[in-house]
C-alpha cells in the first residue's frame, strides 16, 4: 500500500470568500484527517474558484488541537500547490511570533526531517483523497 493510503480525510465546511488583494472568489475547504481511529489534525485548502490568481495554499494542523492545549502541543505546516509541485512556505517573522494556539513550523523543521516523509504522505492523501481538490489533479 502506498503511504497515503493509510490516512483518512473527512471533508467538513466550505467556505466561500473574496481574495483580500484581487477580490476573486476564493474557496476555503475545510477537512479532519486521521489514520484509522487516531485523529491526527485538521487541514484547510484555499484557491480561487476559477483556478486563476493565487495557487492552491494548504494548511495542516496536528497535535492537541483543543483550547486547553498549549502552543507546543500542536502544529501547522503551509504548502503551495504550484503546477511545478509542492512545497513548504516560512511564515512571515511577525505573525509566526504572534501565533499563541500552535507552533507554526518553516521549511527546515520539515524537509530533511524523520517527520518529513510522514508529513508528504498525509499531504498527498489530502490532495488524492479531498473531491473538491480533483480539479487540480
Amino acid at each position: 500500500m502506498t503511504a497515503w493510503m493509510s490516512f483518512d480525510i473527512a471533508e467538513a465546511e466550505t467556505e466561500y470568500t473574496h481574495c483580500d488583494c484581487c477580490r476573486a472568489v476564493t474557496v476555503r475547504a475545510h477537512g479532519d484527517l486521521s489514520e484509522g481511529q487516531s485523529f491526527l489534525g485538521l487541514y484547510t485548502v484555499t484557491f480561487a474558484e476559477n483556478g486563476d490568481g493565487h495557487p492552491p495554499l494548504i494548511i495542516l494542523f496536528l497535535g492537541d488541537l483543543t483550547e486547553t492545549a498549549k502552543r507546543e502541543d500542536a502544529w501547522a505546516v503551509r504548502v503551495e500547490w504550484r503546477p511545478e509541485g509542492l512545497g513548504v512556505l516560512d511564515w512571515d517573522p511577525t505573525a509566526k511570533a504572534s501565533i499563541a494556539k500552535f507552533t507554526p513550523l518553516d521549511r527546515c523543521d520539515v524537509i530533511g526531517t524523520p517527520f518529513a516523509e510522514r508529513f508528504w504522505a498525509m499531504i498527498d492523501a489530502i490532495i488524492m483523497k479531498d473531491s473538491r481538490l480533483k480539479r487540480f489533479h
